[in-house]
């Protein structure tokens, strides 16, 4: 009786005149190439606008401590957070929100007498039934158009949901607009997005540079190739041919496309 022999995967070379129906993730080419990336330049390195960051920094803290009115102070805080600057000022911040929280004991009295549930429920409401109308009757005409853009765009997406950046020149842009912008925060909003924008290029540039960064790039492809593009055949002649290492084995079995 003959001995039972492995089953062996018999492939065929040959891929003249086959057309291989592929699929395709459709990825564009990356603008983002080594010469481009080099290229890349900007003054927001330089130490004057570090010193001026700074400065401006000293003032905002200063024009933190000004703000007295709860509801102004929380729209401050907002603020800070869309420009992208909350990180810079937390300890401010935090002072803010534990003072409001402390000194509104009607709050603390209402929270007493509800569930955790109900009692953010009850806040909530609190907020947006009377805060909220009172920002709308103080602000004038312009000042709505604003707070309607936000509206929407929060409705098209959440802020969570968003990249902070993103969202930071998005802001940047919009409370540009506003008759009440504080330019001291807008000015540092503006540094500090192109400041950040100027440390990731100059990061890129290191990257691009890097051998890893070519062999990463090299895995990505072939990943790509397994998961998406290649077929069962192709795969298998690939496979073969990386094993073996063999340029000539490569040119003479992978298929041109």
């Amino acid at each position: 009786m003959a001995k039972n022999k492995p089953v062996q995967c018999l492939v065929s070379a040959k891929y003249d005149n086959l057309t291989v129906d592929r699929r395709s993730a459709n990825y564009q080419p990356s603008i983002w190439d080594h010469d481009f990336l080099q290229s890349l330049n900007s003054k927001y390195t330089d130490e004057a606008y570090k010193r001026r960051a700074e400065e401006l920094k000293g003032k905002v803290k200063i024009a933190i401590k000004d703000v007295i009115e709860p509801l102004d102070q929380l729209e401050l805080i907002d603020n800070l957070q869309r420009l992208g600057l909350a990180h810079r000022f937390e300890t401010e911040i935090r002072n803010i929100l534990n003072n409001i929280y402390n000194n509104n004991k009607d709050y603390n009295w209402r929270k007493e007498n509800l569930l955790e549930g109900e009692s953010i429920m009850e806040e909530a409401w609190q907020f947006t039934s009377k805060h909220l109308k009172e920002v709308m009757i103080s602000k004038s005409k312009e000042e709505h158009v604003f707070v309607a853009e936000q509206a929407k765009r929060t409705l098209e997406l959440p802020l969570h949901w968003n990249v902070p950046m993103l969202e930071a020149r998005w802001f940047i842009h919009v409370y540009e607009k506003r008759e009440d912008k504080n330019h001291l925060l807008l000015e540092l909003a503006k540094l500090e997005f192109n400041t950040l924008q100027a440390i990731y290029q100059e990061e890129l540039k290191d990257i691009s540079g890097r051998i890893v960064t070519i062999a990463i790039a090299l895995i990505t492809v072939i990943d790509d190739i397994y998961d998406v593009y290649g077929t069962l055949d192709g795969l298998e002649l690939f496979t073969a041919a990386v094993e073996r290492w063999d340029i000539h084995y490569a040119l003479n079995h992978l298929p041109d496309s």
